[in-house]
């Protein structure tokens, strides 16, 4: 938990649009992140069912890890804490439950742990995502991710309207810098 405890920070108030998470698992970080913004619109998304789309990046996922908890546990704890401003997606995002969200995304949590999974968000919210947004990605440069830190490093590279930082706690944090034509996908350098 002391790892999440920055998050607060990270929400920017005047950045138009929703705060989005994914890979929720018990609702501790998406619990944060809505107290921290009370006014703006949070999404948690999760299949509640364990980790999806591991592959051959994935050197310590299978499939189905994290399978402890449930969208009861997560809202019981946005319940606790009168997280009112919360909508729980569950199902494999975005394929699933992405077309359940309007709009900008203001601060974009990826906690999916796996390759595949990250890449496939990250092309649904880049041409949502507004100058001064934030994706943070959890567990970047951890042993047990390392498709998340393959796909974090590939980004770095690509996307040049983005300004990139890594902190102490494991997470990778892209600034959107500036929005330029052609930025809606990635580029086919990230496989």
């Amino acid at each position: 938990m002391l790892r999440a405890l920055g998050f607060g920070q990270a929400v920017n108030q005047y950045i138009d649009g929703a705060i989005l998470e994914v890979g929720v698992w018990r609702g501790g970080t998406g619990c944060l992140l809505a107290m921290s913004a009370p006014e703006k619109s949070v999404y948690l998304a999760d299949t509640f069912e364990g980790v999806v789309k591991p592959g051959e990046k994935d050197t310590c996922y299978l499939g189905g890890e994290h399978a402890d908890t449930s969208a009861q546990i997560a809202s019981g704890l946005l319940a606790s804490a009168r997280a009112d401003n919360v909508r729980l997606l569950k199902g494999i995002f975005p394929d699933e439950t992405g077309d359940e969200i309007q709009g900008p995304i203001s601060l974009l949590h990826i906690d999916v742990d796996t390759y595949q999974s990250a890449k496939d968000i990250v092309e649904w919210a880049l041409p949502r995502l507004p100058v001064g947004s934030k994706i943070i990605f959890d567990d970047y440069g951890f042993y047990e991710c390392a498709g998340i830190t393959r796909l974090v490093n590939e980004l770095r590279k690509l996307l040049h309207n983005f300004d990139f930082f890594y902190n102490l706690n494991g997470h990778g944090i892209f600034v959107r810098t500036r929005v330029c034509a052609g930025t809606t996908a990635l580029a086919s350098g990230v496989n």
